[in-house]
């Protein structure tokens, strides 16, 4: 019975089914990262995680740490477009430069025109903020926050980047919806309103919502891509979830 409850003990507290190395290895790295910065432990990041694979149905949820209450959303940045012929650009931007500021008054200060070792270094500068991790922490409320992490497409695990399609779905199909309540109240109201005067008319706010019924047709396809996404996370945070075996410690033999 011993021996079985040893087994017990293994497979089931606090275990992770086995996970590519090249994942597990991003997972790790990615949650050195984010306790730095976000100044908790790494075992509380790893509890962000975990609440995020076994979240089902995409809502917002929140993990008490060293921080507060948090909610982590993870993405991954859009590649980065390098200019071609980087010289030839600078040569360009120097030109217009000096046509623009031949027409400003000789008393007046001018903008100053980049030397090339500046336009470099720019550019430079440019690339290693791309580099690092972006960290954006927004306060939701006294002691609830929501953070917001960006990392190079090469450093995402693959299991972030499922959650993260599902759960920009599940956002996007709400966000219709509120959109929508928003058409119909402002529909209702030009109903109920009937006809206005002249000078009621120039004192109504000229904003005016998109009908209810364009809202209605992106919601059908909000409600397709949920379903899609939210099959293909099932299915890959499984490997992600601590095994649940049972063992008999009862049986004989």
């Amino acid at each position: 019975m011993g021996a079985c409850q040893a087994l017990y003990r293994t497979r089931v507290q606090g275990r992770r089914r086995p996970i590519d190395a090249e994942e597990q290895a991003r997972l790790d790295a990615l949650a050195i990262r984010i306790a730095q910065r976000g100044q908790i432990s790494v075992e509380s990041v790893w509890r962000l995680f975990n609440d995020i694979f076994r979240n089902r149905d995409g809502k917002r949820r929140y993990v008490l740490t060293e921080a507060g209450h948090i909610e982590l959303v993870v993405t991954s940045k859009r590649p980065q477009t390098k200019p071609e012929a980087p010289k030839r650009k600078w040569e360009e931007l120097v030109a217009s430069m000096r046509a623009s500021n031949a027409s400003y008054p000789d008393d007046q200060p001018k903008p100053h025109i980049p030397t090339w070792e500046e336009y470099w270094a720019t550019l430079q500068e440019g690339e290693r903020r791309y580099r690092e991790m972006d960290f954006i922490d927004y306060p939701v409320s006294r002691n609830y926050h929501f953070w917001s992490v960006s990392v190079l497409p090469e450093e995402m695990p693959g299991i972030l980047t499922v959650w993260d399609a599902y759960y920009s779905a599940v956002r996007e199909l709400e966000s219709h919806e509120s959109l929508m309540r928003e058409s119909e109240e402002a529909e209702r109201s030009v109903v109920d309103e009937g006809e206005v005067d002249e000078e009621e008319e120039e004192t109504r706010p000229r904003y005016k919502p998109f009908p209810s019924e364009f809202w209605r047709e992106c919601m059908v396809k909000d409600r397709v891509l949920v379903m899609e996404t939210r099959r293909v996370w099932h299915r890959e945070r499984q490997r992600f979830l601590p095994c649940r075996i049972v063992v008999n410690n009862d049986k004989e033999g």
